[in-house]
């Protein structure tokens, strides 16, 4: 009996070329799901910076307001994508910073699409607004810009970017 034991280890000589073939297939997939995960974790360290950047221009702009709260209407109604003149005034300048500021590409954010002509893009950056209150005592400062999104989403049938905005809201007293 125990010589057919021995017998009968005789024929493994070896790893089959399909247990190979197997292990392979197995790490192949492993090393792909990382992948994925590796860009997914990208494009999501990517739209923190942008949101990260997006907030701290816009409390910029607030603090700028906030620093020449004695002309507070000469800000309602900026509008970084309309064409600014950058000289007189502290709100024409302080407006003429933050377009460059939000359009600096250095920020990193993507191309927003001209909202007045959906077909054409504008420089690569954000698009800021400002609102005054109709009492003076507040400003509301947008900011907007492209965000990616997920990949299963835009597989789906959706865009790769979406339009992000955050607000701020800045009492003036």
């Amino acid at each position: 009996m125990y010589l057919k034991a021995i017998h009968g280890a005789d024929k493994q000589q070896g790893v089959g070329i399909i247990e190979v073939l197997v292990t392979v297939a197995i790490i192949t997939i492993g090393f792909f799901a990382l992948l994925a995960l590796q860009m997914h974790t990208l494009e999501n360290v990517s739209n923190s910076n942008q949101q990260f950047t997006a907030t701290l221009l816009a409390n910029e702009m607030g603090e700028r307001i906030r620093a020449n709260a004695g002309n507070i209407t000469d800000y309602n109604g900026i509008d970084t994508h309309d064409t600014l003149t950058c000289t007189g005034a502290i709100a024409r300048v302080d407006a003429c910073a933050w377009k460059t500021a939000l359009e600096d590409e250095t920020q990193h954010f993507f191309s927003l699409t001209d909202k007045n002509n959906p077909s054409s893009t504008i420089k690569d950056g954000a698009q800021g607004e400002v609102v005054i209150a109709g009492d003076g005592r507040s400003a509301t400062i947008s900011v907007t810009w492209l965000e990616k999104i997920d990949r299963s989403d835009a597989a789906a049938g959706a865009s790769d970017n979406q339009s992000i905005s955050y607000e701020l809201v800045v009492p003036v007293l």
